[in-house]
C-alpha cells in the first residue's frame, strides 16, 4: 500500500471544472471513489481554525503511469506516481466562516502532473469532469495528454484527507488510503480506519468523518487499453562481450503463490534455465545460465517476480560428482507485462569463452527444485534430479545466436502428462540467445 498524508499544494483549479454532468467520452478514462457518506450538503470551513489547509476534504487518485515505482524522483513525489487526479471542496482561507452548501455544487476536481523543476504536482490544464453519486463521486478525463501513455500496466490507487485542528497544535489533517490495483479494476477498503483522527476535532462520530472514509475505488476505460511499450534495452553490463539470454513465456504474474508445493528442503521456487555446452557421455549440459527465485527452505509462500536473480552454474566434467556450482550472479531485467525474462552473461567467462554459431543450447524452466544449502545442484545426485522435477517446460534445442518456438499450454506434470496450462510463468513459448548487438537494439524482441 502507498501513502499519501500530505495535503496537495495545487488548488487553482479553474471554474469551468465545477461539478457537472457529463457523459464519458470516446477514449476517457473513469474513476469512481466510494465513500462511508456523502450527504447532499456539507459545510465549508467547518473548522476555521484549520482554515490554513486551503481546503477542508481533498481526494486524490495517483496514477502510475508508466508502471514503475522508481518515478517521478523529488522529495515531494508520491512513489511511482506522474499524474493524479485531484478533488477537493472549494478553497477556505484563514478567517473563513462555517457555510452549508449543496455538495455537487462544491466540490471542484482536475488532473494534475509531475513538475521536477518545482519539485510538486502542479495543474496539467487537461479537463476533468466529476459527478455525485450515492455516496460516491467519479471524475472523467481523457486519456490523452499526461495520460496519453496510460496502459494494461498502469497502477492507481486513492487517498483522502479531512483538515480540523487540535487544541493547542493547530492545523492538522486525517487521512485514508486504498491499496494499488491496475487501471480497470476494483478494490474495497475497510470502513472506520480514518488515520491521524484526534478528539475532540475528530472522532468517528464526526458529521465530516464519512467524507474521508473511503470504502471502495474503481475505474474503466471506454477504450481498451494499450499493453505498455517494452521497457527501455538494459545497458549491456559486459559490453561487446555481453551474451543475452531471453525467456519468453505464455505471462509472468506479478507474484504466485508456491506453498502447494512438496519440497522440503533447500531450493529455488521458480527456475529458468539455459543450457550449453551438451556432454555426450554425461548426458547433461555442462553450463548454465539461469534465472531464479531466492533460494529458501521449504515453501516459499507468496513470491515476487521481480527482482529475480542469475546465476552460472557449471558441472566440470572431469568431476562430475560435484553437480552444478555457482560460479558468478548475473543480471536479469524482468519483464512482467509481457512475460519476458532477460538474463545477462559475460563471454570472457571461461565456460563461455567457446560460445559459437554452432553451439547447441537448450531451454527448460521448473518449479520447486532442490539444492544443497549454497543452492547448487550438488552433489550429483541433486544435479541428476534437476531434469527429473515436476512441472517443468522445455524448448526445442536451437544454436547460439538463433531462437526456438514452442507451443504455450504444454507444461509437463509428469513424464508422460505435458499438457498443462496451469504454470503460465513456467511455459516456454520461445527464447534465444545472442550477443548483445545481434537483435536487442530497441529492447525486448517482440
Amino acid at each position: 500500500m502507498r501513502y499519501l498524508i500530505a495535503i496537495l499544494s495545487a488548488f487553482a483549479l479553474c471554474a469551468i471544472l465545477y461539478a457537472i454532468p457529463s457523459q464519458a467520452q470516446p477514449n476517457s478514462l473513469s474513476v469512481t471513489l466510494q465513500l462511508a457518506g456523502l450527504p447532499g450538503t456539507i459545510t465549508l470551513c467547518r473548522d476555521p481554525a484549520a482554515g490554513q489547509n486551503g481546503t477542508d476534504e481533498q481526494w486524490s487518485v495517483p496514477i502510475d503511469v508508466d508502471s514503475n515505482p522508481n518515478t517521478p524522483t523529488g522529495s515531494n513525489a508520491i512513489p511511482g506516481a506522474e499524474v493524479v487526479l485531484l478533488a477537493e471542496t472549494l478553497p477556505q482561507y484563514p478567517g473563513c466562516q462555517p457555510t452549508s452548501a449543496v455538495t455537487a455544487n462544491s466540490i471542484i476536481a482536475g488532473v494534475l502532473v509531475w513538475n521536477a523543476a518545482q519539485n510538486n504536482y502542479i495543474d496539467s490544464g487537461q479537463s476533468a469532469i466529476i459527478s455525485i453519486g450515492m455516496n460516491s463521486f467519479t471524475i472523467v478525463t481523457d486519456i490523452s495528454g499526461v495520460l496519453g501513455n496510460l496502459s494494461t500496466a498502469s497502477k492507481y490507487f486513492a487517498a483522502s484527507m479531512g483538515s480540523y485542528s487540535v487544541t493547542g497544535s493547530g492545523a492538522t489533517s486525517t487521512f485514508d488510503n486504498t491499496n494499488e490495483i491496475s487501471i480497470d479494476n476494483s478494490v474495497t477498503s475497510t470502513a472506520g480506519n480514518v488515520q491521524n483522527c484526534v478528539a475532540p476535532g475528530c472522532n468517528s462520530s464526526s458529521s465530516w468523518y464519512p467524507l474521508v472514509d473511503l470504502v471502495g475505488l474503481s475505474s474503466s476505460t471506454t477504450s481498451p487499453l494499450p499493453s505498455p511499450p517494452p521497457p527501455p534495452q538494459p545497458p549491456p553490463p559486459f559490453g561487446a562481450n555481453t551474451v543475452d539470454a531471453e525467456f519468453d513465456l505464455t505471462s509472468l504474474p506479478a507474484s504466485v503463490n508456491m506453498c502447494p508445493g512438496n519440497r522440503s528442503g533447500y531450493g529455488y521456487d521458480l527456475i529458468w534455465i539455459a543450457g550449453m555446452n551438451y556432454n555426450t557421455t554425461l548426458g547433461a549440459y555442462e553450463t548454465l545460465i539461469t534465472a531464479h527465485t531466492p533460494m529458501v527452505y521449504g515453501c516459499g509462500g507468496i513470491l515476487s517476480l521481480a527482482p529475480l536473480y542469475g546465476t552460472l552454474f557449471h558441472m566440470d566434467p572431469n568431476n562430475p560428482t560435484n553437480g552444478y556450482t555457482s560460479v558468478t550472479s548475473l543480471p536479469v531485467t524482468v519483464d512482467t507485462a509481457h512475460g519476458k525474462i532477460l538474463v545477462q552473461a559475460d563471454r570472457t567467462n571461461p565456460y563461455l569463452a567457446a560460445l559459437s554459431s554452432s553451439t547447441l543450447v537448450k531451454y527448460f524452466t521448473y518449479e520447486e527444485v532442490s539444492t544443497s544449502a549454497t543452492g547448487d545442484f550438488s552433489p550429483i545426485g541433486l544435479a541428476a534430479g534437476l531434469f527429473q522435477t515436476y512441472p517443468q517446460d522445455t524448448g526445442s534445442q536451437f544454436n547460439f545466436g538463433s531462437s526456438f518456438i514452442t507451443p504455450s499450454n504444454n507444461v509437463c506434470t509428469s513424464s508422460s502428462s505435458c499438457t498443462s496450462p496451469a504454470y503460465p510463468q513456467i511455459d516456454l513459448i520461445s527464447g534465444t540467445m545472442h550477443m548483445d548487438d545481434y537483435i536487442f537494439r530497441n529492447g525486448f524482441d517482440p
